[in-house]
């Protein structure tokens, strides 16, 4: 299986829209996929057409001992999706306890599950100074980090440096600039500035600031879903052809 996370050290950066974005478009792409979420917002599966937050998840089956595949389900396009659930702190504390004394835990258990070789996996990752953000980063072929154009993620360089300098050998890194306002020259200049720290890690693609993504959300869908001709939607759709094609999941022409 291929395995693309999206991870950001700053918090509310995005990475559960473009996660759920990037799934969704890769079944209508002709790819087998999973979105798994690993964040403890557990809000992945609002934009995959669920009515609500769902209570209970992997995790929950984790703590009560059980399979953490049980908790996987698929909606009508065929996407798989494994909600985290909900835990409170001290539940919360047992897990984190539990991923630092089993560092491979997740890779071992992606391995576990029943997906075909050609299937993607989707992770919305924590954080990377998490225990699980550690493992998701070292699961991973291809990590994505998502930043905004801003002072912040300027000034995340050493931290981003810092997350680079940790994956796995296999993994490759890049960067993708979301929630971009193109007319907000604080934000011109935070790009160009983002563009000369990492060049071609960067990727050219940019997601914009559009108030269709929240609207698409509020009816449980992607936003080219909703508005397909929404800019944020054609942003989506050359993001997803270019992580896709970078995996070598997309159709092949026949010669």
């Amino acid at each position: 299986m291929q395995r693309l996370v999206f991870i950001s050290p700053l918090g509310g950066s995005g990475c559960t829209t473009l996660a759920a974005h990037i799934s969704v478009l890769a079944v209508q792409r002709g790819s087998d996929c999973l979105a798994l979420d690993l964040s403890p917002g557990n809000m992945l599966g609002r934009y995959l057409g669920l009515p609500s937050c769902a209570a209970q998840g992997w995790s929950n089956a984790l703590l009560q001992q059980q399979w953490w595949g049980q908790a996987a389900m698929a909606n009508s396009a065929g996407l798989q999706y494994m909600p985290r659930g909900y835990l409170n702190d001290q539940e919360c504390n047992r897990l984190h306890a539990h991923w630092q004394s089993h560092p491979n835990w997740l890779s071992e258990n992606l391995q576990a599950l029943d997906l075909s070789s050609s299937t993607l996996v989707v992770m919305d990752a924590p954080p990377p100074c998490s225990p699980l953000g550690r493992q998701a980063l070292q699961a991973a072929d291809l990590a994505v980090v998502v930043l905004d154009a801003s002072e912040r993620t300027l000034q995340a360089h050493a931290a981003i440096q810092a997350l680079q300098q940790s994956l796995a050998p296999q993994t490759r890194l890049q960067l993708v600039v979301n929630r971009y306002a193109p007319r907000r020259p604080t934000q011109q200049a935070a790009l160009e500035q983002l563009r000369q720290q990492w060049g071609e890690a960067l990727l050219p693609d940019l997601v914009h600031d559009d108030e269709a993504i929240c609207e698409a959300l509020s009816q449980g869908l992607c936003v080219h879903q909703r508005l397909p001709d929404a800019q944020s939607a054609h942003d989506f759709q050359g993001l997803a052809f270019r992580l896709l094609s970078d995996l070598a999941l997309l159709p092949q022409d026949p010669p």
